[in-house]
């Protein structure tokens, strides 16, 4: 009886951006566009990406300004609604496409005041959901990407390592 050793294919060093599958939500009214990485609409319960290697790790909420004033006031109630559902996942995150400056200066057309919108912020701050003042839309676009790279990177990471402790004690090979 002979035996064959069957050839398992060997997980790269690191995770190259274009073999990150993001999910995008259809309902999502201006995506973000995925270069480098990879965006494939995918109906989400909660927020408006996730990544598909670890869709309970991570989701992003994208607000433009005018939104997130809007949530801020008159749609309040159902935004917390949806920031309650995002506290099940280890990273939540509120992407407002302005700076903390543009928030507290409360330049926009709504009777929702500066401090209510800067107290929404820091209460959702408070309660464990990240909220990032990313700049204008492009410089956020790129932070929404760098965050979904960097997020995938690490669990690819930890499953090389992983992959390296099981080799160690023979029970894969690396």
């Amino acid at each position: 009886m002979s035996t064959t050793s069957i050839e398992r294919p060997k997980l790269r060093a690191d995770l190259n951006p274009a073999d990150v599958l993001v999910w995008v939500d259809p309902r999502e009214k201006k995506p973000y566009h995925g270069r480098p990485l990879t965006f494939e609409l995918n109906t989400l319960d909660t927020g408006d990406y996730a990544l598909a290697c670890a869709p309970d790790l991570l989701r992003i909420e994208r607000k433009e300004l005018s939104d997130f004033v809007a949530c801020c006031g008159a749609e309040r109630e159902r935004f917390m609604r949806e920031t309650t559902r995002m506290k099940a996942f280890a990273i939540p995150i509120v992407l407002v496409e302005t700076t903390w400056e543009q928030l507290a200066a409360g330049e926009w057309r709504s009777q929702t005041t500066p401090a209510s919108v800067l107290g929404t912020a820091v209460g959702l701050l408070a309660d464990g959901i990240n909220v990032i003042c990313g700049g204008d839309r492009l410089q956020s676009e790129d932070l929404c990407k760098r965050v979904l790279y960097t997020a995938a990177r690490r669990r690819w990471r930890e499953a090389r390592e992983w992959v390296k402790a099981l080799s160690a004690e023979g029970q894969v090979d690396e």
